[in-house]
């Protein structure tokens, strides 16, 4: 990406309605609280365009006094990824679906947990499982982007 631009991140799950805009969401959350310029964006590997956030990932983001914005799902495709220039996939098999669309993209792509564990997907589980997933989350999230600024982001 050429120097002056804006780093921008893109986050991958399956369906782009829950966990990766959520990841968007904070990750958003977080950076402005920094003040630190990034663009976010969210995909899913079998996303339906146009879908709505589901709604315990929204009232999970309000609970956490985060904007969720008017979140539309998208299919992660080729221009999503040359766009990117980090991409967190949230766990092996979305890593594993974006670089069998574009394997030049692994220099780039790795899962968002540190630890290189999956996130599991809420979906259907109840707003507690949405309330641990969206913590856990902000805490990868945070570590990962002090890594690519070098600033501290709060969790």
């Amino acid at each position: 990406m050429p120097s002056g631009e804006t780093p921008v991140i893109l986050f991958v799950c399956t369906g782009n309605t829950c966990r990766s805009p959520m990841a968007e969401a904070i990750a958003r959350d977080l950076a402005v609280k920094a003040g630190v310029g990034l663009k976010f964006l969210s995909a899913g590997t079998s996303a339906m365009p146009n879908d709505t956030m589901a709604a315990d990932a929204r009232s999970t983001l309000m609970e956490m006094e985060i904007d969720p914005g008017t979140h539309r799902s998208q299919p992660v495709n080729e221009d999503l990824i040359r766009r990117a220039t980090h991409i967190f996939a949230l766990t092996q098999s979305h890593l594993d679906a974006l670089l069998r669309i574009d394997p030049t993209a692994r220099s780039k792509a790795k899962l968002l947990s540190p630890e290189g564990v999956d996130v599991p997907d809420p979906i259907g589980r109840g707003p507690e499982v949405y309330r641990r997933t969206a913590k856990t989350m902000k805490g990868m999230i945070a570590a990962r982007l002090k890594e690519l600024t070098g600033s501290v982001f709060g969790a």
